[in-house]
């Protein structure tokens, strides 16, 4: 039987063979850790936690949710991180995706830090365009909406 509340923190595999590094980020659904995955690969780790209790005896809206995860897996482009895992341990969703080498905030942060007030224009411009491209497709090819767009995302 799989645990109802999952214990989060380094050194933890809450999915047989990913252990966790380190948190990168929290927000009101849930946190996004590194781990470590089979074969030694750098991931992210993604728990959506859920209250399946809110769904409803049959669970329509949670498997609604699941199923459209399902078909973000399917989806490929080369600005989107792929998502390669998807598991419901307890009341959690996992999701287990390419671990990006950094996100715009952390670009900003790195500006600020050399001296300058912000990502240079030409360069943010370029990372602006990609977003809107990866935006569009998954929208056109795949009627999916992205619901948390920001500079940490």
């Amino acid at each position: 039987a799989q645990p109802d509340v999952l214990a989060l923190a380094p050194g933890a595999e809450p999915l047989p063979g990913y252990r966790l590094v380190r948190r990168l980020g929290r927000g009101g659904y849930g946190e996004v850790w590194e781990c470590v995955a089979p074969g030694g690969l750098r991931k992210a780790a993604k728990f959506v936690f859920v209250d399946t209790s809110a769904y409803g005896t049959d669970d329509a809206l949670f498997r609604q949710e699941h199923d459209a995860l399902q078909r973000v897996k399917e989806t490929r482009h080369p600005f989107l991180v792929n998502l390669e895992r998807l598991e419901t341990v307890g009341s959690a969703l996992v999701m287990v995706m390419e671990l990006a080498d950094r996100n715009l905030d952390d670009r900003f942060r790195e500006a600020r830090a050399g001296g300058r007030p912000g990502i240079p224009r030409d360069e943010l411009l370029v990372y602006l365009a990609e977003a809107a491209e990866a935006l569009d497709f998954m929208a056109a090819a795949h009627n999916l909406q992205h619901l948390d767009i920001k500079p940490a995302n």
